[in-house]
């Protein structure tokens, strides 16, 4: 079970606005459980399946089963920090595989009984080679987020690669399959 707080007033404040334009709430979601909805859709079988998103100045790893998030962990190294010269760039990959594989180690020390052999990367806005580089750093496959097969309606504006980074968080917590609450 994972546990997340914030202040009354913030959440508060959250439920009013969304009352206040007719929108009912029954599940308030965060980046972590709205990234486990977009990884559930696209992963369906038993196996775990890690997805690492990119934010501009973080980065986000969940691993899920099954649609339940076993696993969260924020990394901070995000696209700004990916240098654009050769070195600097290949040091900033390998410092994003050591805390991948660091959070994969400890999922698996947890969970014994499966391990990650998958990682599916979010859009970041810069498609530019990231997954190669990082499947050859952490010697596990690497794909893109597969949008065009499990998000196959998307509207004209979801098509780029930056728009679809900036709301990527969004169309997760808008795609929750449950209702369940506990």
């Amino acid at each position: 079970m994972l546990v997340f707080a914030a202040e009354n007033a913030l959440i508060q404040a959250r439920v009013d606005r969304c009352t206040g334009l007719g929108i009912p709430l029954s599940v308030i979601e965060v980046p972590e459980t709205a990234q486990r909805n977009l990884a559930t859709l696209a992963h369906r079988d038993a196996s775990p399946v890690a997805l690492l998103h990119l934010l501009a100045d973080a980065a986000l790893v969940t691993i899920s089963i099954r649609g339940e998030l076993y696993f969260a962990r924020w990394i901070e190294i995000g696209t700004a920090h990916l240098a654009r010269d050769a070195a600097g760039r290949e040091a900033m990959v390998e410092r994003i595989a050591l805390e991948l594989q660091r959070s994969f180690d400890h999922f698996e020390r947890q969970y014994r009984f499966v391990g990650v052999g998958r990682l599916l990367l979010g859009p970041s806005g810069e498609e530019d080679g990231f997954a190669g580089e990082l499947a050859q750093a952490i010697g596990i496959e690497v794909e893109p987020y597969p949008f065009d097969r499990v998000l196959a309606a998307l509207p004209e504006g979801l098509r780029e690669p930056a728009q679809r980074a900036r709301l990527f968080h969004l169309l997760g917590a808008a795609l929750r399959e449950d209702t369940k609450v506990l």
